[in-house]
């Protein structure tokens, strides 16, 4: 894995990562460095982010992103954005590998997981990066193997009471119940969705998996090609 090698190859005290498609902004690492100075115990650093395509910009989050111990926060909603995050070097060291190897998709939610444990986070509430959007990205082109990955996560976690007693542990097995829907659905497996969508609570995604069982195929795609 490229990220793997260059972490094994970098030799400074703080590590980030940026893909070649996405962009920082130019204050980035002057707003974010001063909060690794005031907090000992925070290892990683993030901030909010843009959302662009060709067509339009929209920020990440419009609610204030959480800081401190978030590991429930993680399991509920992805909001840490890997390109915006620093992270301390001395983290690596509990982690060798640090990333996970066996996931090619989810191994950036997989590390802020496994950090958030024992690391606090800090944040700039302001966006610093810019996440291109387009029909090319990893997780959207490889959205099969995504949620294999997830399913293969969850299952591993089970077994871990600082993962799994977490409240919101349960709402990733909702996430990935919603997502085997939407798959069955492109498979033309309109029973098994229903059988999915039946299993979930009521929440956002049971509507939305609703929604999508009583639409045609081709407005299903259109809608999920969009950010």
């Amino acid at each position: 894995m490229a990220r793997e090698l260059a972490v094994q190859k970098s030799n400074g005290e703080y590590v980030a990562f940026l893909d070649c498609d996405d962009f920082w902004h130019h204050s980035k690492l002057s707003m974010q460095m001063p909060l690794f100075f005031r907090h000992e115990d925070v290892g990683v650093v993030y901030s909010n982010y843009w959302i662009v395509n060709s067509e339009r910009k929209k920020i990440f989050s419009k609610k204030k992103l959480p800081i401190g111990d978030i590991l429930d926060d993680l399991l509920g909603s992805d909001s840490v954005g890997f390109l915006t995050a620093i992270i301390k070097r001395r983290v690596f060291r509990k982690f060798l590998p640090f990333f996970n190897t066996r996931y090619n998709i989810i191994h950036d939610f997989d590390l802020m997981i496994r950090i958030s444990i024992e690391w606090k986070f800090s944040c700039v509430q302001f966006p610093l990066a810019s996440y291109r959007y387009h029909g090319e990205n990893e997780t959207i082109v490889k959205s099969f193997q995504y949620t294999r990955e997830l399913e293969e996560w969850i299952d591993k976690n089970k077994s871990n009471s600082k993962i799994s007693n977490q409240i919101n542990f349960y709402r990733r097995q909702v996430i990935l119940m919603y997502l085997r829907g939407i798959e069955s659905i492109q498979n033309k497996e309109v029973k098994r969705a229903i059988c999915f969508l039946y299993k979930m609570p009521l929440c956002w995604e049971k509507m939305k998996l609703l929604v999508f069982i009583l639409l045609p195929n081709s407005i299903l795609r259109s809608i999920k090609s969009k950010p």
